[in-house]
């Protein structure tokens, strides 16, 4: 995924995504999410930062890595997760920790 024009991985988009998702009702007619397929390409959104994605940042919502990210935070509200953080993959810590950070 491209924010900008520049990769970004899941931890560094999370946040970024976090604060657009907060706007999803607003944000959602906007981008033409309701006529357009899954992932669809943003265009035209270069002078607004927080929407300028190479796909709709409300569907980089819900990419696999996106709700691991999530679903793990989640659990570790519960109960601490065995082995944290040593034994998790180091993009799974920094997208929790992002998460966490983002509150």
């Amino acid at each position: 995924m491209l924010h900008r024009g520049q990769p970004v991985t899941v931890a560094e988009a999370l946040p970024l995504l976090l604060r657009v998702e907060r706007k999803r009702t607003m944000l959602a007619p906007v981008l033409g999410c309701a006529r357009k397929p899954r992932l669809h390409p943003v265009e035209g959104m270069s002078e607004q930062p927080s929407l300028d994605w190479s796909h709709c940042p409300l569907d980089l919502l819900g990419l696999p890595p996106v709700a691991a990210v999530r679903g793990l935070s989640r659990l570790a509200d519960v109960s601490p997760l065995d082995g944290w953080p040593t034994r998790y993959s180091a993009w799974a810590v920094a997208g929790v920790m992002a998460l966490r950070r983002e509150g």
